[in-house]
């Protein structure tokens, strides 16, 4: 909804489209940022060892907001140009909610851990999630992260070059 919503300044002003995706990018970090004072809070609460694994947090988060920088291009452009997308595509990131380990762990999953090992939000949370716990990251989740990183940008790039002059007619 982000191009959607931002329709009327992309009808008047000419900036790049990724300006708008960016925004939002930006707040949403910006939001997950006021929740850091809690998670230090937990620390020191329940006596958690401080390990050289924090300093991975960071690098998790900038893969994560860089593989949200292009899928909110990509679903941003073809939302606007099917209207009818944004509330399949917000009905299932709710189902998907479901089946990605946010509030399990995937170890329960025993024979079935397959469905995690090819969940792509999975291997997102872990980049963060591991180090938090104080575990290691598995090298599948950062070669799987950054999988979706190269050849979403590349497909982001070409959706832009098809659609950048069409995207203020679509809003």
């Amino acid at each position: 909804m982000v191009l959607i919503s931002q329709g009327l300044l992309i009808k008047q002003i000419k900036i790049p489209l990724t300006t708008h995706v960016s925004r939002c990018i930006w707040r949403n970090f910006v939001i997950l940022l006021h929740s850091l004072p809690v998670m230090i809070l937990f620390v020191f609460v329940f006596n958690q060892k401080i390990s050289l694994s924090y300093l991975l947090v960071p690098f998790g988060l900038l893969i994560i907001l860089l593989n949200g920088l292009w899928v909110g291009i990509v679903f941003g452009i073809i939302s606007a140009r099917y209207r009818d997308l944004p509330p399949i595509i917000q009905s299932l990131v709710q189902v998907s909610f479901f089946f990605t380990p946010v509030m399990w762990m995937p170890e329960i999953l025993e024979s079935r851990g397959w469905i995690a090992q090819y969940n792509p939000f999975y291997h997102l949370i872990e980049l963060v999630r591991a180090p938090l716990l104080g575990r290691p990251i598995q090298y599948e989740s950062w070669i799987f992260s950054l999988f979706l990183l190269v050849p979403g940008f590349a497909f982001a790039q070409h959706l832009m070059k098809r659609a950048r002059n069409k995207v203020p007619y679509w809003v």
